[in-house]
Parts: structure tokens; C-alpha cells; sequence
């Protein structure tokens, strides 16, 4: 599929004509099997037991037109993290003595099977249809590449109500083969958050800010192992609240295995050194990023944020994106 192609697609604010070339574009990626759409999006449940959702997802050409696998957290479960097998890299960079680094965590929601999908074409993006929901998305007027979630809510009528929709998602190359090496990403990604903070309730709006990742920063662990590390200085709100000097780290891990699964991930936990013994021992902030893959680039990556919060049992969530410049 060519790219100039897809960008008439994404535009999505012209009439006549270029409307009608979008049609190739879905049959294209059903006969080549190679296009997918990669979205994360999140939406509030103000009815029954009031919470805060998010979604991973991909869209992609299967024997019966489209498909989808999507992973949900739900926020009223306030999910515990899960450890993983590699430990942070904070100590390397700080040389701290008497402390070990903590194990990588990620947090794992509930993910479907293959569902059969229906993605329906409309004048500004598109009507998709997986599982229970439906979801309309419209191409993004700030970014030609990118669709904004305009609207969720279940398929068949139910007693529930959804509001506060946020969201992104872009058309990739198929990734579930690519082995991401870091000449793949090794770039600086800018971008747009929608995050809840602690203690901000279910009902409080999304606060939506700038966002930044510069994957050419990121040194290689020590150990040969995958995590690539950044230890910086805290955050100034950080540092004055603390009324001391801490920094702050940030770990990455690319998808490690190429399994064929169709969500691969990047782990990305980051936090502050509350403790301030120049090791990565407490827990972070755990972000899971979809990448967007075109011609063996990551050029865009969706994600969500989901953090467990002991404090009032309602989790710090985020969804976002980022998109490279360099």
C-alpha cells in the first residue's frame, strides 16, 4: 500500500473524489493482510458501579473481512501490578551502594480472543464495531496521520452510560514479526496525554497536557539485558514538595519475543526515587505502548497508563500518544 495513499485516507477533510479513494484502502489491507489500525482509548461509566475504562486494541484483515484483539483495564478493579523477569537500571547510572534495583512491572487487563469486527467508512474517519462496543472515530484536524475517538457505547442497548471519550489511533504496518530493534525507534517522540491523577475521583474530567519521550537518551543495561534506562533529576513540583534533592528514572523494555501475537507491547515504568538511595526500589508509574510500525519505523506509539493507587482504590490512568519528529 502506498503511503500517499494512506495520507489521503487519514486526511479525511476533503469531499468529492479523494472520499471515494479511501475505499481501496480497507480492500487493500484485506487482500495484503499487512495493514492494521492500532488505537487506545478510554471513557468514563457514570451508571450501575461508576468506573473509568481503558482499551488497547488492533483492528486487522482476517478470512471474514476484519478482526480485532483488544485488552481491557477497568478501573474500578484498581489491577495489582504483575513483576516481571528484569530489574531497572537506576543503580548503574547513580553507582549507589547498599540498595538493589526492583523488578520491572506491568499490568495485565482482560484480553479477548479474535473478534470479528466491522469497520464502516464515513465522511470525517470511521464507525467500528468489536465485541460489545462501538466506536466512532474521526480523523484528527492537529495530526494527518491519526484518528480521534469522538464517541464509544455498547452495541446492543443497555442501561449504562459512557462519557468523557478520549483516544488515538493509526494505521500500521503488521508488527507482530518485527524484532524492535532500537534502530527502529531510537528517536524523539513527542506527544499529547489525557491523564487522571491520584486522588482525582472517576468523575473529574480528563486533564489533557504535552508529552515528551526521547528514546536517544536511554542507555543499555550493564547486564546485556533488553532494559534500556534514564535517570534524571525529579521533577521541580517533585523536588519542592520533597524539599530535597531525588531523580528520577525511567525503563524500557521493547517486545522481547516474536510470538505472532498481535499486541506486543513496550513496557515503559518510570517514578521518582522517593527514598532518595539512588536505586529504582519503589514503584513507578506503568505504561503500555502499542507501536505503530510503517516500513520497519516506529513511527507513532498509542498508549495507556494504568497505576495501582492504594490510597483510595481508584487507579492513575492515562491514554495518550506519541509521534515522531526526529
Amino acid at each position: 500500500m502506498s503511503r500517499t495513499v494512506l495520507c489521503l485516507c487519514l486526511c479525511g477533510r476533503w469531499l468529492g473524489p479523494v472520499c471515494l479513494a479511501i475505499l481501496p484502502l480497507v480492500v487493500a489491507a484485506q487482500e495484503n493482510g499487512t495493514e492494521v489500525l492500532n488505537f487506545a482509548v478510554g471513557w468514563r461509566v457514570g451508571s450501575g458501579q461508576p468506573e473509568n475504562v481503558l482499551q488497547l486494541g488492533t483492528i486487522y484483515p482476517c478470512a471474514r473481512g476484519w478482526c480485532a484483539v483488544v485488552e481491557e483495564f477497568a478501573g474500578g478493579l484498581n489491577l495489582q501490578r504483575q513483576r516481571l523477569s528484569l530489574r531497572h537500571t537506576m543503580r548503574s547510572d547513580t553507582h549507589a551502594v547498599g540498595c538493589v534495583d526492583e523488578y520491572l512491572t506491568t499490568v495485565k487487563g482482560e484480553r479477548t480472543g479474535e473478534l470479528t469486527a466491522q469497520l464502516t467508512q464515513t465522511g470525517s474517519g470511521y464507525v467500528l464495531e468489536a465485541g460489545r462496543y462501538r466506536y466512532t472515530l474521526s480523523s484528527d484536524p492537529e495530526n494527518q496521520e491519526s484518528y480521534l475517538l469522538q464517541d464509544v457505547g455498547m452495541i446492543a442497548k443497555s442501561g449504562l452510560q459512557y462519557s468523557q471519550p478520549i483516544g488515538f489511533a493509526y494505521w500500521s504496518d503488521d508488527a507482530r514479526e518485527s524484532p524492535f530493534e532500537r534502530s527502529q525507534y531510537n528517536a524523539y517522540f513527542d506527544g499529547v496525554i489525557a491523564h487522571k491523577d491520584t486522588l482525582t475521583g472517576v468523575r473529574v474530567d480528563w486533564k489533557v497536557s504535552r508529552t515528551s519521550l526521547d528514546f536517544r537518551k536511554f542507555h543499555s543495561a550493564t547486564d546485556g539485558s533488553s532494559v534500556l534506562g534514564l535517570t534524571t533529576s525529579g521533577h521541580p513540583e517533585v523536588l519542592k514538595r520533597m524539599n530535597r534533592t531525588i531523580g528520577a528514572h525511567q525503563s524500557l523494555l521493547p517486545p522481547l519475543y516474536t510470538t505472532g501475537e498481535r499486541l506486543r507491547y513496550f513496557n515503559h515504568e518510570y517514578g521518582h526515587d522517593f527514598n532518595a538511595n539512588g536505586c529504582f526500589d519503589e514503584f513507578g508509574h506503568n505504561k503500555l505502548m502499542l507501536p505503530v510500525l510503517r516500513e520497519d519505523v516506529v513511527v507513532a506509539f498509542v498508549f495507556v497508563e494504568y497505576t495501582h493507587d492504594k490510597l483510595d482504590g481508584v487507579p492513575m490512568l492515562s491514554v495518550g500518544r506519541y509521534f515522531r519528529q526526529m
